[in-house]
């Protein structure tokens, strides 16, 4: 179906929405250095968040709970670093982390072990000493219920690459207490990044990115390619595409998070992402995800993938069909701008939905954002082919009132 979005996109405004970018990007007060921080688990993204912490002077811990887990992440760290800084050291003792002032908890584990494993280490720290975990929400509620002292825990989104994030999405619960808010954004701004906050139902940068993958995965069950879907990605001005992406974050990171969500019946269920994991293909660390890295180097078309695509699609009596890139790369776009103003509407600052949207999710920074680009797409066009797109989903492509009442009124969606 041929949606009447613009076929020809206007030329960003780059300078313009570079500047209106940056000028939304406000470090805290640094306050007193960290003088050594602990990291727990999460392979790739806990050690990205380990360099970055030692690149701005920090000594980091990188705790695994069991040797194989550590030699794994040891193994992975050479392809990171061809020489790991001096300051970076390794333990699978829980003993070691007593002289942190910070502990960050990067692992994917089921809530349960999370909890048993946090309570195993909070044990050798002060009572004090603020928990920076991967959850928001109601998910870290729970959590923080089960461990000593909950108002030390709060949650922290920090994104990859994190070397060249520029942001951090802090989530605190209701009993998150002031003093762990104030060392969540000194740890922010020590390592050069923006804090951002979530919502109290979780984070804003999570919501985006799952209905980006839903988009997409639904484009590889109606008969696109991962290659084909990020090709148009990057035409549109994505530094990587989103297949590509999950394959450096790690699969098995968003496969977590889609088995702690409630599923809606209301919406169409694609297996292909929860296939593929299941198969062990969990992105470049494993050498092979959506993408075979082979040697563990760069990226090669794996056909093994697009026969996985069309198997589930045959069991779901889907037939294929070729979609052209303007397609994909409107569908897209609709699918984030939509999900954005929703967003909105649940109390997100505009300029947070713009700050994720570049430096969490990878969104076009010439564009300035994903509700600056929606303006100057044009509100209206927007909510036209939103319309058209019902036809085939009511539910996924219902158009979020305040896009609706921003276009009924001509008024503007993106930061003043």
């Amino acid at each position: 179906m041929r949606i009447p979005l613009l076929t020809d996109l206007p030329q960003p405004r780059r300078d313009a929405n570079r500047a209106r970018l940056t000028a939304l990007e406000r470090l805290p007060d640094p306050g007193a250095p960290l003088t050594r921080v602990t990291v727990v688990g999460g392979a790739a993204t806990g050690l990205g968040v380990a360099l970055s912490l030692t690149a701005a002077g920090i000594p980091v811990l990188f705790f695994e709970e069991d040797a194989a887990s550590m030699e794994r992440a040891q193994h992975y760290l050479t392809r990171l670093t061809p020489m790991p800084p001096p300051t970076l050291t390794f333990s699978t003792e829980p003993a070691d982390v007593s002289p942190s002032d910070l502990l960050i908890d990067r692992t994917i584990e089921p809530l349960a072990h999370k909890a048993a494993e946090l309570s195993r280490l909070a044990a050798h720290l002060p009572a004090d000493t603020p928990l920076l975990v991967n959850l928001a929400g109601a998910d870290l509620s729970e959590l923080a219920a089960h461990l000593p002292n909950p108002s030390r825990v709060i949650g922290a989104q920090v994104f990859t690459p994190a070397a060249t994030s520029r942001i951090v999405e802090l989530a605190p619960h209701p009993q998150t207490d002031a003093a762990t808010l104030v060392t969540a954004r000194r740890f922010a701004a020590q390592i050069g990044k923006t804090p951002v906050m979530a919502t109290p139902d979780g984070f804003t940068s999570e919501r985006l990115q799952m209905r980006l993958l839903e988009a997409a995965d639904t484009l590889l069950m109606d008969g696109s390619t991962p290659w084909e879907i990020d090709e148009a990605l990057e035409a549109f001005g994505y530094p990587m595409g989103v297949y590509e992406a999950q394959d450096l974050i790690g699969m098995d990171v968003a496969y977590a998070i889609r088995q702690r969500m409630v599923r809606d019946p209301a919406r169409r269920y694609i297996p292909i992402a929860d296939r593929a994991v299941e198969e062990g293909r969990l992105g470049k660390k494993a050498s092979v995800g959506w993408y075979r890295y082979p040697g563990g180097e760069g990226k090669v078309i794996d056909p093994l993938v697009e026969d996985l695509c069309r198997i589930e699609a045959h069991f779901a009596r889907v037939t294929p069909r070729h979609i052209p890139e303007d397609d994909l790369r409107e569908r897209l776009l609709l699918a984030q701008i939509n999900e954005a103003a929703l967003l909105l509407s649940a109390g997100v600052t505009a300029a947070d939905l713009d700050l994720i949207s570049v430096h969490a999710l990878g969104f076009p920074a010439d564009w300035g954002g994903i509700l600056t680009c929606a303006d100057q797409l044009g509100l209206s066009e927007i909510v036209d082919a939103l319309s058209t797109l019902q036809a085939e989903d009511a539910v996924v492509w219902m158009p979020a009132p305040a896009l609706v009442q921003a276009a009924r009124t001509g008024r503007s969606i993106s930061p003043s």
